[in-house]
């Protein structure tokens, strides 16, 4: 995708681009201008627009973007100069810099053919980016390069033109958290000292923090005493090594307040609180409803965003309005579309932390611009799972696709039946006994423990 952000454009040069007139403000503005049609900046830009990507016109052709534009290319062919956000993954040809346009000594490192700097087979720049630089009446155009969509990666130009933009967040509490399992008896009562010995494990084992009464901690079928319980066990059991996040959600607003008190009062680093489900509440009905819990309590919040359990999807107007709150700082996503994920990174404030709420769609979340995961795997690969994502944080693509590969066949394994009937079948296999699911889930099959257990043997071999 090709973004543009515009800054502080002075009136003799927005002249008469309606379009791009109405952008003029204070700060930094993020629009996806819309260019053709009457408002097109020049009948050449609007030619170029209209091409297919791919095809060649006058030795050039068209990087590929969303309705077939090349809106980079008909911003370099007006006199306007703005900052560039290109997606490396999408572009299939040569940009149309114009020769005129660029610095001086700038073409023949370029090597313009002829209009170019050329962009080769796998994808890279023929010449350095600060060869790129170009200034017209006052206004710079600064480069942001990414690849497959990271929020806010520094090119590295030149300092006095490029503004550098570090714009992934922080991940407010750590970058591998376990949606931790709730262990029971063979009379079915809450077996305190497993899930302590169990929080113990996981925090040498890759897990920067727990979730606790989730939907891997049967929330449904935990009493609101049993959950304050776990939530007062769990900070005991995690004490300075890691932070425990309480699931406070219900499909009750009131309820909800009062249990994200209680664990407030227990301790805890953190709330959680997922969308309400079955009353499937409008999206004025979810702002008021995650609104009332955040100011409920000092804790930080975060957002459950997990339509195919709630039957409901917090809509990326919605995250963004929501993210204004100063208590609400991160979404757990488990939408399950990467599309929706990459234009809600678009879409929310710099500092809002995006985690993964699948295992198997970490690695691109990660890509992307998301902070973590919200683990379930990380039960029996934390070690593996942390690295992958130290490894995707850190750019090192190499090491983080390889990680993901060897975990994803003990991902899907975790998916063959609800959650978390595998894994405490996995957990029974590959640590110790944590008691079977309450009713109405059940053990899961014997070919479900099969292949976690053929999953779990090819991890160890990798």
């Amino acid at each position: 995708m090709v973004r543009l952000l515009i800054q502080d454009l002075p009136e003799d040069v927005l002249g008469g681009h309606s379009v791009i007139r109405e952008l003029r403000g204070a700060g930094l503005v993020h629009h996806e201008i819309e260019f053709g049609g009457e408002d097109a900046l020049d009948p050449a830009s609007d030619r170029r627009l209209r091409q297919c990507p791919g095809e060649r016109i006058d030795g050039r052709s068209v990087a590929e973007r969303e309705h077939h534009r090349n809106a980079l290319d008909a911003v370099l062919c007006s006199q306007l100069l703005v900052r560039i956000h290109v997606d490396l993954d999408e572009i299939e040809g040569a940009f149309g810099f114009g020769g005129d346009l660029l610095e001086d000594g700038a073409k023949d490192p370029a090597r313009l053919a002829p209009f170019g700097p050329e962009v080769d087979n796998d994808r890279h720049f023929a010449a350095p980016l600060e060869h790129f630089l170009w200034e017209v009446r006052g206004v710079y155009v600064l480069h942001e390069f990414t690849r497959s969509g990271h929020r806010g990666k520094n090119t590295g130009g030149p300092p006095a033109t490029v503004v550098g933009m570090e714009s992934r967040p922080e991940a407010p509490f750590g970058q591998v958290l376990t949606a931790v399992i709730t262990p029971f008896g063979d009379d079915g009562s809450i077996d305190y000292g497993t899930f302590w010995r169990l929080t113990r494990f996981l925090a040498d084992h890759g897990s920067d923090g727990i979730v606790v009464g989730g939907t891997t901690g049967e929330s449904p079928t935990l009493s609101k005493v049993e959950k304050v319980a776990l939530f007062k066990a769990a900070v005991d059991a995690a004490g300075d090594r890691m932070k425990v996040i309480a699931g406070a959600g219900t499909y009750d607003t009131r309820e909800s307040v009062d249990l994200a008190q209680r664990a407030a009062d227990s301790g805890v680093h953190g709330v959680m609180a997922v969308t309400p489900y079955y009353s499937k509440p409008p999206q004025e009905g979810l702002f008021r409803h995650f609104t009332v819990i955040a100011d409920a309590t000092e804790l930080p919040l975060m957002l459950y965003n997990i339509p195919g359990r709630t039957c409901r999807i917090i809509e990326i107007d919605t995250l963004v309005r929501l993210a204004a709150h100063p208590n609400i700082v991160a979404v757990k996503d488990a939408v399950d579309d990467l599309d929706f994920t990459r234009q809600a990174l678009e879409a929310l404030p710099e500092g809002f932390a995006v985690y993964a709420g699948s295992d198997g769609m970490t690695r691109e979340m990660v890509r992307m611009g998301g902070v973590g995961v919200v683990s379930v795997a990380a039960h029996l690969a934390g070690d593996q799972i942390k690295s992958m994502v130290d490894a995707a944080v850190g750019g090192n693509d190499e090491l983080a696709d390889r990680l993901n590969g060897e975990l994803r066949p003990l991902f899907e394994a975790l998916f063959l039946e609800p959650n978390p009937m595998p894994l405490k079948a996995g957990l029974d296999l590959a640590w110790d006994p944590v008691g079977d699911p309450r009713l109405p889930l059940i053990p899961a099959s014997d070919d479900t423990r099969a292949a976690i257990e053929r999953a779990l043997a090819a991890l160890s071999g990798a």
